[in-house]
């Protein structure tokens, strides 16, 4: 671009009170004829040609839904983002069938799980698994949120059920999936005054914990690891809490504690 056409450009820029790149687009959209690829204004709808995609009762929609999802993303409204991703799913479903839309659910539910949007992001991990109940991911995914959601609400037994009756699913591949299964159902068989469910819950705990402090190579699970053992403490079981430090520092392979 020339150093006077540039500077045209930055001028009227400045006029309009809009960006370079958006008069350039404009500009480009009109000499092409094509005035869905003009930008919209700041704030403004998504543009009416990629919502009228959308609402087609075809697969045909599944893309436009998705890209709808991304700019809902992008500006920060990921409740939409939710609904959009659900109803990409739902004809992913009617394609492929449900193995293919639960995974779609998946994918979706762990792109929102970084956010504060918990219980949609559960929403969808229950719906994929109620598509594919054999989706072990998803069941993976959902029992251990199930589980911090419960811890975080003070322990809510509702929740480390159904916790407990996910992981116990996945308990043979996934060591943390193990963890949060032993705290689940030890809030249960405490709740239910079980002792021998206490003990077996007890010694799963025991056991997952082991398992990570000596396969562990990352200085960075060291404090998740601790804050384990805490929490194990000051449910009422310090004398296992001190075996368990003891086993880490003899065991571990995590290095030097990490300042704070």
């Amino acid at each position: 671009m020339s150093e006077a056409l540039y500077s045209q450009l930055d001028a009227l820029s400045e006029q309009r009170g809009e960006s370079m790149n958006k008069l350039v687009a404009t500009a480009v959209a009109a000499l092409v004829e094509r005035d869905d690829l003009a930008p919209l204004a700041a704030g403004s709808d998504i543009h009416p040609k990629i919502a009228g995609d959308a609402i087609r009762q075809g697969t045909e929609a599944i893309a436009p839904l998705k890209g709808i999802a991304k700019h809902a993303c992008n500006r920060e409204q990921m409740a939409l983002a939710a609904v959009c991703w659900a109803a990409a799913a739902r004809l992913v479903t009617m394609q492929k069938g449900a193995a293919a839309g639960s995974l779609e659910l998946t994918h979706s539910a762990a792109k929102l799980a970084p956010t504060n949007f918990t219980e949609l992001t559960i929403g969808l991990y229950e719906e994929a698994v109620a598509l594919d109940p054999n989706n072990l991911e998803a069941v993976n995914r959902l029992g251990q949120l199930l589980h911090h959601t419960a811890q975080r609400d003070g322990d809510d037994l509702v929740r480390y059920r159904q916790a407990a009756a996910l992981l116990s699913r996945v308990t043979f591949i996934d060591d943390r999936a193990r963890l949060f299964h032993g705290w689940s159902s030890l809030h249960v068989a405490r709740e239910e005054k079980d002792s021998n469910a206490v003990a077996r819950a007890l010694a799963e705990i025991d056991e997952s914990m082991r398992r990570w402090a000596f396969a562990s190579r990352d200085v960075k699970d060291r404090h998740a690891w601790e804050r384990q053992v805490t929490r194990l403490r000051e449910t009422g079981y310090p004398e296992r809490a001190d075996e368990l430090m003891a086993f880490g520092e003899q065991h571990a392979r995590w290095g030097a504690r990490p300042e704070t």
